[in-house]
């Protein structure tokens, strides 16, 4: 089975030699192309704890056209979906599995017999959730929680509740090993997994991490003090009833040193996934909207690209953090409603994105748009385009439509996720492709 896959997989994202330095922004080549589900874990636990529910939806799914879930077994707790000797799982908090089901399991077994591929999905630098402070950090552990920089001065993201991330700092390599560790445990667990999928491999926007670790590290990467720090980063300044980011001395140099940090770690994903995984995929997520993901530490375009042609955060060293060469898949999130450029031409209401800053609205922010300018910066490398159900709840008509337009220049589809679908009974809004 796993060599047929491989075949497959070979198939399905070999789009195009890349190129020395022009990048394409034409529509993919027509070709096979995968139509993902994507299965959240606090979500969805109790739903699938069952068999009978695990058995009735891949089936469906597999009527639909789908051909891959993914299974979400780490959410941003920190807590896992199986049961690990390294990791505390969820099945005391949640109450469910006491049926004696092996949730991811069950999802191998029902989804290869319906023809699906199944990847476990984990959130890489998540402890906590701050709405219900629970979650690794919140249980003792004594990894580095990220430290936010505000106008009013820096604190821990765990004293905060304005956004649910309570997100470890990159930086802590003790918490590396032990997500490797984790990731290597979960791996030998279910060999029979088709691919990992990772979330959150990032900072959690551009106000953190300052914590004195990553200070530290910072400082070893330029080889001196600074002098002022967060300061010499980046000033607040007052804008209307906000705040802007003011650069300072060190501010692109500290983008891509961040960025630099997330590009290493992929690394050591790939690395355990290709060398215990026994063919399995690498995949990653992120947002779509690239020219803002500087923020959150990540530059998921191919190193071939070079952002500072394009954008004034950027330095000449910031090319070289680009990992898209390191994965099989990239899953991106398309997460607009507006679905033509046309359409986005027309709209003047905002769009809502992970970074949660106003933004200027130009031609990235509709799926058509998004798609057309990530294929130039990818230079021929393959990406997804992602749906999330939940903007299309009063305009069902809009999923369909998403989905159409990534199928067509993307090189693929991914719904996030299942669960809008089922408790808003919509799949009679969703084509069989």
């Amino acid at each position: 089975m796993r060599k047929l896959y491989l075949s497959a997989a070979a198939v399905l994202f070999f789009i195009a030699a890349v190129s020395s330095a022009a990048c394409s922004s034409g529509a993919p080549e027509k070709t096979s192309k995968p139509v993902m589900m994507w299965i959240d874990a606090e979500a969805n636990f109790n739903r699938f704890s069952n068999k009978d529910s695990v058995e009735f939806y891949m089936r469906k799914l597999k009527n639909k056209g789908f051909t891959h879930v993914i299974v979400d077994v780490r959410p941003i707790t920190g807590y896992v979906l199986f049961d690990s000797k390294i990791a505390p799982t969820m099945f005391p908090v949640s109450g469910g599995q006491g049926n004696g089901c092996d949730y991811l399991g069950e999802f191998i077994k029902e989804g290869h017999k319906n023809g699906l591929k199944v990847f476990a999905s984990m959130n890489v630098f998540a402890g906590g959730n701050t709405f219900s402070r629970s979650g690794i950090l919140y249980d003792g552990q004594s990894f580095a929680a990220n430290v936010e920089y505000t106008p009013d001065g820096l604190r821990s993201i765990l004293d905060q509740q304005n956004d649910y991330n309570g997100m470890i700092s990159p930086c802590d390599t003790s918490y590396g090993n032990y997500f490797i560790s984790l990731l290597k445990e979960l791996i030998s667990k279910y060999p029979h997994l088709d691919g990992m999928m990772f979330d959150r491999v990032r900072y959690n926007g551009i106000n953190t991490d300052f914590s004195t670790l990553s200070r530290k590290e910072f400082e070893k990467k330029l080889g001196h003090k600074v002098k002022n720090f967060p300061e010499d980063i980046f000033t607040w300044k007052k804008s209307g009833s906000g705040y802007e980011v003011a650069s300072g001395e060190y501010y692109k140099k500290w983008i891509s040193w961040r960025a630099g940090i997330i590009h290493d770690f992929i690394m050591r994903l790939r690395n355990v996934v290709k060398t215990y995984g026994h063919g399995m995929t690498m995949a990653d997520y992120t947002g779509a909207w690239y020219p803002l993901y500087y923020k959150v530490g990540v530059n998921f375009a191919s190193n071939d690209y070079d952002p500072a042609r394009d954008y004034g955060w950027a330095d000449s060293s910031y090319m070289k953090t680009g990992y898209a060469s390191f994965l099989d898949i990239l899953a991106v999130g398309n997460y607009y409603k507006d679905i033509t450029i046309k359409a986005s031409e027309k709209d003047d209401g905002s769009v809502w994105i992970e970074t949660d800053n106003p933004q200027k609205r130009d031609s990235w922010y509709s799926v058509e748009g998004s798609c057309k300018n990530l294929r130039n910066i990818m230079c021929g490398h393959p990406f997804v385009g992602g749906v999330l159900v939940s903007q299309f709840y009063d305009d069902p008509a809009g999923i369909a439509a998403s989905m159409k337009v990534n199928m067509e220049y993307s090189d693929g589809v991914m719904l996030f996720d299942i669960s809008h679908i089922i408790s808003h009974n919509l799949w009679e809004s969703i084509p069989s492709l």
